[in-house]
This record gives structure tokens, sequence and C-alpha cells, in this order.
């Protein structure tokens, strides 16, 4: 949270202003903002007077988000947006693939997580029934 607000003060003020509006719009207590409720205020009239200096489109900043949802909870946190919206514009295909790859690893991991649990449990039941 420190090396985004450091980095910030020296970006120019639309990245700031960007981040407030996420913070109005999300679940500030926790830090997050829901995908829904990016995709409403990305659809806005005005969005495109917010986007415009942040050099990204609302596609690529939905493609961002759903990247960064890596629990697929359809929540993000806003201060991993607006970092890593400060490293698309520097360089997109690095944060992108680096992204990408690391969701495509937590969807892995869910779904071994979420079978070796399914399996303790029916040898649980297995065990049981004996």
């Amino acid at each position: 949270d420190a090396m985004v607000s450091e980095s910030m003060a020296q970006q120019a003020t639309p990245l700031q202003t960007f981040k407030g509006l996420l913070i109005s719009e999300g679940e500030t207590k926790e830090g997050l903002i829901r995908r829904k409720k990016l995709r409403e205020m990305l659809h806005r009239e005005n969005s495109a007077m917010i986007l415009e200096p942040l050099q990204m489109s609302p596609e690529q900043l939905e493609g961002l988000a759903k990247l960064l949802d890596i629990d697929d909870d359809g929540k993000v946190c806003i201060d991993e947006l607006v970092l890593a919206i400060m490293q698309w514009n520097g360089s997109a295909n690095p944060v992108a693939n680096s992204l990408y790859d690391n969701k495509k690893n937590a969807v892995w991991l869910n779904q071994l997580s979420k079978s070796i649990f399914d399996a303790f449990l029916e040898l649980g039941v297995r065990y049981r029934l004996q």
C-alpha cells in the first residue's frame, strides 16, 4: 500500500483520480472493488474522460481486473489494480503475461485443493462406514 501511494505521488493525477473513484465505488473497508461494479463504472458516459489519460480502454481495464481476480470471487484489490495500471503504461506485455500465468496457476491450485479436499471427505465417509 505504501509502495503504491509513493509511486502514485510520482505519477500524474489522473491515476490518483481514478483510484479515488475506485475507492468511492468499492468496499473500502476491505480495499476491494467488485468486477461488476467496475464494469458498470467503466460503461458510464464520463468513463472516457477518466480512461483516456490512463491510456486504457474499458475492455483492457476489465481484462486486467479479471486477471487480478485470482480466486474468481468477482473482487479485485484496488491497490493491486492501480499498481497494475501503472505497470501497464510502462510495458503491457510482461505485465499481462505475468498476470495471466498467475491466474492460470491459481485456478489450477484451487482445483487441486478442491480435489484433495473431496478425496479426504470421501476417505472420511468410507472410514466411518467400516
